[in-house]
C-alpha cells in the first residue's frame, strides 16, 4: 500500500467534482511540498508529541519536527489542537486515536484510505477531527471528514448513533468549526454522493470537470477540460485582435 490512496480523502473534493482527474493524474510526479505544507507537517507532528507525551507545546519552541524549525506562533496552533483533544477525550471518557490510517470500505472496489487525525467515540458517539495550518478556510462539512467518519465506524462500536465533524484550524475565525450529522444521515451521504464518485472515477471514460477545484490537480496542466478552455479563450482573443 502506497502512503496515499488515488482516492485520498484530502483531495475528495476534487475526485467528487471531477471523476476523471483519477486517471489524469497517473504518472504524474508529486509537486514539491511548499513551505506551508511543511509547515503543516511539522505541526502535526509537534502535536502528536504533544499528546504522547503530556508536554506543553511551548517546551518544544526551537526544536525541529520534520526539519521545521518550530516557532512561538506554531506551538500556539498545536496547543489549540491538542487542548480540543484532551477536553474530547475528559467529556467522552475515553481515549482518542491520533494519526490514525484508515481504510474505507466501498462497494466499488476503489482502494480507498487515508489517515485520520483524531479519532474518539464511546459507545453512542464519534468524532472525527482534522488541523488544518494553512490560511484558506477549510469547509468542514466538505467530503474529507466524512470519507474519514467512514472508516472510523468499522473501529468504533456498532451502537454508534451520533457524528461529529470537527475543523481545528487555528489560523482561522473560528479556530473550532464542527457540524453534526445522524449515523444514518452520513450512511445516505455514502449511498447517494461517495459510491456514486468511486464509480464515475472507475468508469471506462470519466468526465472532466473543470471549477475551483483544479486548483490543486496534478493532472492541470494536461486536463482536456482546461486545454479546450485555454484553446477556446486564445481563439476568441486572436479573433478580437484580427477585428
Amino acid at each position: 500500500m502506497s502512503q496515499h490512496s488515488e482516492w485520498s480523502p484530502s483531495s475528495a473534493e476534487r475526485w467528487i467534482a471531477c471523476p476523471a482527474s483519477i486517471k489524469l493524474s497517473r504518472g504524474v510526479p508529486p509537486r514539491e511540498a511548499g513551505e506551508a505544507a511543511k509547515i503543516g507537517t511539522a505541526v502535526h507532528a509537534l502535536a502528536e508529541a504533544v499528546m504522547l507525551t503530556g508536554s506543553a507545546p511551548s517546551v518544544f519552541v526551537g526544536k525541529e519536527f520534520e526539519d521545521v524549525e518550530i516557532t512561538e506562533e506554531m506551538a500556539a496552533w498545536a496547543e489549540v489542537y491538542t487542548d480540543f483533544a484532551g477536553e474530547l477525550e475528559k467529556r467522552m471518557e475515553t481515549s482518542c486515536l491520533i494519526e490514525e490510517r484508515l481504510s474505507i470500505p466501498n462497494y466499488a472496489g476503489a482502494d480507498v484510505y487515508g489517515t485520520a487525525d483524531l479519532i474518539c467515540f464511546n459507545d453512542t458517539d464519534l468524532v472525527v477531527g482534522d488541523l488544518k495550518t494553512g490560511r484558506i478556510r477549510v469547509d468542514v462539512e466538505g467530503p474529507q471528514l466524512k470519507i474519514y467518519a467512514l472508516g472510523a465506524l468499522k473501529k468504533a462500536p456498532p451502537t454508534i448513533e451520533n457524528i461529529t465533524l470537527a475543523i481545528i484550524q487555528p489560523t482561522t475565525e473560528p479556530e473550532i468549526r464542527l457540524a453534526f450529522m445522524k449515523k444514518a444521515e452520513l450512511m445516505d451521504w455514502s449511498a447517494n454522493v461517495f459510491e456514486p464518485a468511486l464509480r464515475a472515477t472507475l468508469a471506462p471514460f470519466p468526465k472532466t470537470v473543470e471549477g475551483d477545484h483544479c486548483r490543486w490537480c496534478p493532472a492541470r496542466s494536461k486536463c482536456p477540460a482546461k486545454v479546450a478552455r485555454v484553446e477556446t479563450l486564445a481563439g476568441v482573443t486572436e479573433k478580437n485582435i484580427d477585428s
